[in-house]
């Protein structure tokens, strides 16, 4: 079945209706403001997630990896001979 006929067999007939019997009460409200703060922290916890490589990206530079040996990171553990 091609996109068009999808398009003509089922999208038009509701965009053809003339009157539509239908409210919105308080609970269609809630759900509609529900998935609204959902997408909006998906997109935060995403653009977290990916943060180095979107800064990364914009710099044209390469990523930047772990600091070096001595850089500032903790300390590695101390050899104990037996």
């Amino acid at each position: 079945m091609t996109p068009w006929v999808f398009v003509l067999l089922f999208l038009v007939p509701f965009l053809a209706s003339s009157t539509a019997f239908a409210y919105l009460d308080a609970g269609s409200s809630s759900i509609l403001f529900q998935a609204a703060a959902a997408a909006l922290f998906t997109v935060l916890f995403v653009l977290r997630a990916w943060w180095t490589r979107i800064r990364a990206f914009f710099r044209k530079g390469k990523p930047e990896g772990p600091p070096a040996s001595g850089a500032g990171g903790p300390a590695p553990p101390a050899r104990r001979d037996g």
